[in-house]
């Protein structure tokens, strides 16, 4: 599940929304230098978005655990991250930001990010078209398109020192 994307890498890049603009630039406000370490960086959707408002990015991969709600899948993994990070000197207090924030699908548009979607990366071609019909059924009887809320958060600290 956390190689989702590297299935069908092109189509997850393609179909999964960018990061909200307000944690990028709160992100780059914050940030003392150029320099920005994207870990879990996946196909290069956030490091993109930091390319264009002016930043160098080194990515460094991090898979996710396998099963559970995202709290709960996420969370041990900031924790760990922002741990590692008070173990490295050279670096200010680690800071956890969260943005909640939605967009709107249409029908379409869902069925062609569900393929990029952990386990549903490893089904039949069969067993994945069966469950794109029916998604895309509940999806009609909502109207046509729905809106789907996310949260992203990041693990911040700023680099007081080259070491």
């Amino acid at each position: 599940m956390a190689e989702s994307f590297g299935v069908d890498a092109e189509r997850y890049d393609r179909t999964r929304p960018p990061y909200p603009d307000t944690l990028i630039e709160r992100i780059v406000s914050h940030s003392p230098g150029l320099d920005v370490l994207d870990v879990g960086c996946g196909t290069g959707i956030e490091a993109r978005q930091f390319r264009a408002a002016g930043r160098r990015v080194l990515g460094s991969p991090f898979p996710a655990p396998p099963s559970g709600s995202s709290a709960e899948l996420y969370q041990p993994i900031l924790d760990n991250a922002a741990d590692g990070i008070r173990r490295v000197p050279g670096f200010g207090a680690p800071e956890q930001w969260r943005f909640d924030w939605e967009r709107s699908y249409t029908r379409d548009e869902w069925l062609d990010q569900l393929p990029t979607s952990g386990a549903l990366t490893q089904l039949p071609p069969d067993s994945l078209a069966e469950l794109q019909d029916a998604v895309g059924v509940a999806i009609d009887a909502m109207g046509g398109s729905f809106t789907m809320p996310y949260s992203t958060v990041a693990v911040t600290a700023v680099r007081t020192s080259t070491v």
